[in-house]
């Protein structure tokens, strides 16, 4: 009788190895997100055609600042509402995924125009 209470109560129990890793990342991401946003409120700016862009980083291209600003709020809405819904469906795994996408996407046009920035000086 012990023995297969023990055994259920342990199956119950059971934590998918991968969750708390994904869980992890999520939070960072969520974190990092906000953090870029906040700086992205304190840096100077200049106003190229009605709309403010940051001068230290994406001097002289504004499209590119806008289209870094979308994958900043598509990675806090994917990480914030996969780890709301906190679930193992196929929603959670989207929202997962497209949270990690759009940060490496802001991510890399971040650096890109670092170096085009850099390149330019």
């Amino acid at each position: 009788m012990e023995s297969t209470v023990l055994g259920a109560l342990r199956d119950g129990l059971k934590l998918n190895s991968v969750q708390p890793i994904q869980t992890k990342i999520l939070e960072s991401i969520l974190v990092a997100s906000f953090t870029i946003t906040t700086l992205l409120l304190i840096i100077p700016c200049e106003f190229i055609n009605g709309s403010p862009v940051p001068t230290l980083t994406f001097a002289g291209l504004p499209s590119t600042f806008q289209a870094f600003v979308v994958c900043l709020v598509f990675a806090i809405a994917g990480s914030l509402s996969a780890l709301l819904i906190n679930d193992s469906s196929f929603l959670v795994k989207f929202c997962e995924y497209s949270s990690m996408a759009s940060m490496t996407f802001a991510l890399s046009l971040f650096l890109w125009a670092m170096f085009t920035v850099l390149r330019n000086y």
